[in-house]
């Protein structure tokens, strides 16, 4: 699976969150919030790493790639639109 397939996986499984606090959270990691990026890393990292490793990977290289896909997020969040998130 390429990288930003894993990327659009991720922000899939942020979109099925229409939630108050989804909401909030998708604000409160554009504004630059720590916690709130914590705590959409916290929720989704286990999921989607599984998910890395049921597909064939190994368990180092789902890390990696899981991890790398939420720091490209966190840099590109100022692009985050609300309204979609």
């Amino acid at each position: 699976m390429l990288f930003a397939e894993v990327i659009l996986l991720l922000l899939a499984f942020a979109g099925e969150d229409d939630s108050l606090d989804g909401k909030e959270l998708s604000v409160e990691i554009r504004n630059g919030n720590h916690r709130a990026f914590r705590a959409f890393y916290d929720k989704h990292y286990p999921g989607l790493y599984r998910f890395m490793v049921s597909r064939g990977m190994s368990h180092d290289e789902a890390a990696d790639l899981v991890q790398n896909a939420f720091i490209m997020i966190w840099e590109k969040r100022s692009d985050i639109d609300d309204d979609k998130s």
